[in-house]
């Protein structure tokens, strides 16, 4: 969509909102990127590399796929829904730390909610993730599923979202020391960060 303001927008506030509600701190950056050829990554780099100045615990570039739906789509409890991606550039010099934090993702997702998860895929590129170790690329399904049934799926992942930053008490899966209080938690200012979607 031009300059930005395509469903993946949409995706990327439900996705937001819904992490807000569970107290964390959200920048949800509309930084537009477009247009969507080899050198956007170059432009998003510097929203990326802001968001890591000001301290977030986590950064997702949230995109949608350019496959048929069928790869992605997923049905749950009567609703139909997307899955979810986690992209890995295999060019990125600190691949292993990004791969542990998508690990940690993932297997918190799938004890929750499993199936959500399609699985990580390694590619070729660093999609910014040389800056920071846990800055995670997620394809929420394709551009050919609905709108709907992506919001949807990022409101569910957003439920696993503060365990894996470590701000909620218990069973943790891999790293992250104890849980926080709620005035601590509320205490984590910029928590999150957030880069909205290229494609």
């Amino acid at each position: 969509a031009p300059k930005g303001s395509g469903g993946i927008v949409k995706v990327g506030s439900r996705f937001a909102q819904e992490m807000e509600k569970k107290g964390l701190n959200v920048i949800h950056d509309k930084t537009s990127h477009y247009p969507h050829d080899a050198t956007a990554y170059e432009r998003s780099r510097r929203t990326a590399a802001q968001l890591v100045k000001q301290g977030t615990a986590a950064i997702f570039d949230v995109h949608r796929d350019a496959v048929p739906a069928n790869v992605y789509a997923l049905q749950k409890d009567g609703e139909n829904l997307t899955k979810i991606t986690i992209v890995l550039g295999r060019q990125n010099p600190n691949m292993k730390a990004n791969e542990s934090f998508a690990k940690k993702l993932k297997a918190i997702v799938d004890k929750k909610n499993p199936g959500l998860i399609k699985g990580i895929l390694y590619a070729k590129g660093k999609y910014n993730q040389d800056l920071y170790p846990n800055l995670l690329l997620l394809e929420v399904g394709a551009h050919t599923n609905s709108r709907n049934a992506a919001e949807k799926s990022v409101s569910i992942l957003s439920d696993s979202i503060p365990q894996l930053i470590g701000t909620t008490t218990g069973g943790g899966t891999g790293g992250g020391g104890g849980g926080t209080t709620t005035a601590e938690r509320r205490g984590i200012g910029k928590a999150l960060g957030w880069i909205i979607g290229l494609s």
